[in-house]
């Protein structure tokens, strides 16, 4: 058979051919033999967002837990029996003399009293009998601190008293714990600050600041009377004679009112007291006009 030219084939042509195909043949090796990426692993994934809520901030240091209750004086003719060191006992005399010892912090009631009774005892009710127990230790009023952790007892005044009666003021933080803080005022009023930093009470001529919980007497201020603190903590006070209003601020009263006395519409002949000051819902003072 004749062929062509055309038809022969070229030695460079099969040469090129060849070295083509071989290189179509690796690379399809190549990538026939590349590693499989492997599928993405947990690790791998972007990480999920965390739906659980954040965190609650730390509280705040809760205020300090009251201390045990303090006894209720339901009724007028209740009474306290308050020993002066806390858990001793007081000593009661019968009508006929001899002595029953009473436990600190019995609350009773008032008995029908007999003849040739001490000065300045009442008689008390101890186990259905009458028994005389010295005023000082019979407490008929009881001031409890807003935070319910204070208390100022003010035990009864002997009947025997001319003109002004003094009572004792004393301090106590539940009934494990008391100071005496007034020894004797005619005026018994309290007032509470509303963190529990203080209590300010009335004496014979003034008020003292009383320190919480140390029982410190820190400051005395005479001429002064009728605490009360705003619902921000500011100490406000009358004037004793005058009955000014005044604001302490920085260890000093400032007046920001005049006052004016009214008479006593006491039967007995008792001193009209100038009220403390209220405070409106904006926590400001308010002072009666005229």
């Amino acid at each position: 058979m004749i062929t062509s030219p055309a038809m022969t084939p070229n030695p460079m042509s099969r040469l090129l051919w060849i070295c083509a195909a071989a290189l179509i043949a690796v690379a399809c090796e190549k990538k026939s033999t590349k590693p499989a990426t492997p599928p993405a692993t947990a690790a791998d994934a972007a990480p999920a967002v965390d739906a659980s809520p954040p965190d609650a901030p730390e509280p705040p240091d809760a205020a300090p837990a009251p201390a045990a209750g303090f006894p209720s004086l339901e009724s007028e003719d209740s009474v306290l029996v308050l020993a002066e060191k806390a858990g001793d006992k007081v000593i009661g005399k019968r009508e006929d003399g001899s002595n029953v010892e009473i436990a600190d912090g019995t609350v009773t009631k008032a008995a029908e009293g007999w003849k040739g009774i001490a000065a300045n005892h009442d008689v008390i009710d101890v186990g259905g009998k009458g028994a005389s127990v010295s005023t000082d230790r019979l407490v008929d009023l009881l001031r409890v601190s807003p935070r319910g952790d204070y208390a100022i007892a003010i035990p009864r005044v002997g009947d025997e008293c001319e003109e002004a009666c003094f009572a004792e003021m004393w301090l106590l933080h539940g009934m494990t714990e008391r100071w005496k803080v007034v020894d004797g005022t005619s005026i018994t009023q309290v007032g509470w600050e509303p963190g529990g930093k203080e209590v300010t009470v009335t004496t014979s001529d003034g008020v003292a600041i009383v320190e919480l919980p140390s029982a410190k007497v820190v400051k005395t201020l005479k001429g002064y009377t009728s605490p009360s603190y705003s619902p921000d903590g500011v100490l406000y006070l009358r004037g004793l004679e005058n009955w000014h209003y005044f604001e302490y601020r920085d260890g000093k009263p400032k007046r920001i009112a005049k006052g004016k006395p009214v008479a006593s519409d006491d039967e007995e002949g008792g001193e009209a007291h100038p009220e403390p000051i209220e405070f409106g819902p904006d926590g400001k003072p308010v002072i009666p006009k005229g």
